[in-house]
């Protein structure tokens, strides 16, 4: 038989994060125990929410390979589209502007 006072999910609060001793503090982000020296002042106070710095720095470096690889496809876009600026008509083999060809030839690429 289930006693009902323990069943009762009021009284229930998660427990707390598992903290070696008071020298150590949680990560957020890899869930590790670390020392304090591993945690900026600011990330100290932040209770159950900080990082620890190997973590920021890895984030940091994360977004700076994402906006790198961004700014590389946009360069490669960029080219594309000044490539674009003129070509060669198919007809004539002249070098035109783009709007020198009428909107069928321009969507065809002719």
């Amino acid at each position: 038989r289930i006693d009902s006072a323990s069943t009762n999910n009021a009284d229930f609060t998660p427990a707390a994060p598992e903290v070696e001793d008071n020298d150590q503090l949680m990560c957020s982000i890899c869930n590790m125990a670390k020392s304090l020296d591993c945690f900026s002042k600011n990330q100290k106070s932040k209770g159950q929410k900080r990082k620890c710095n190997y973590c920021i720095r890895s984030r940091q470096l994360e977004i700076r390979q994402r906006k790198r690889e961004a700014e590389e496809k946009l360069a490669v876009k960029n080219k594309t589209m000044e490539d674009l600026e003129e070509r060669t008509c198919l007809k004539c083999k002249i070098v035109k502007k783009k709007e020198g060809f009428d909107i069928h030839e321009r969507k065809n690429g002719d």
